[in-house]
């Protein structure tokens, strides 16, 4: 699974090439046999060339089936990995778009907000003035929201992490 279809295809040849060495070593008296009795009857042991060639044949297309199907279903997997990986590209370039967009609205209204605040289109009852002040506190924590997921959007669709130095009681206060 891990290998290359190439690979995996010359590793079970290796295989095939390196039982086919020792069984047929065998089947040769090349190399020593050692009968497990009861396992296999002895009169169908290694030393029988029939039985060699079909444990042989045996065994290799099976490795080979194996392969075979392992390959396709990693190719199968990998495939659909890369469109995953494409569709998730697309949805954060998405999210980043809108982002954008509802960023610059909001910039919009907390610039009329602050306009108001400070009392350049008159004065503004004591009352109305908390409303407006509460309104633009929370559009700038919607503002830092936008931004942070701006950010993530854009790492999502580079790849690549701004790195940025974060003090400890910042952090805290904000929490």
């Amino acid at each position: 699974i891990l290998l290359s279809n190439k690979a995996a295809y010359l590793q079970a040849t290796l295989v095939v090439f390196l039982f086919g060495i020792s069984t047929g070593g065998e089947s040769l008296g090349l190399l020593p046999h050692y009968h497990l009795n009861g396992l296999i009857p002895a009169e169908r042991c290694y030393l029988d060339l029939n039985y060699f060639i079909w444990i042989y044949v045996t065994f290799s297309s099976t490795l080979y089936i194996i392969v075979y199907l392992t390959t396709t279903i990693v190719n199968k997997l990998r495939k659909r990995e890369n469109e995953l990986e494409a569709a998730d590209k697309l949805k954060s370039q998405y999210v980043q778009s809108v982002a954008h967009d509802i960023k610059g609205s909001l910039s919009a209204i907390q610039s009329c907000l602050k306009v108001v605040l400070t009392g350049l289109t008159g004065p503004v009852s004591e009352k109305s003035g908390e409303m407006i002040a509460r309104s633009e506190r929370r559009s700038l924590s919607l503002l830092d929201f936008l931004n942070d997921l701006l950010a993530l959007s854009k790492m999502r669709v580079t790849e690549k992490m701004e790195k940025k130095r974060v003090l400890f009681p910042d952090l805290v206060n904000n929490i």
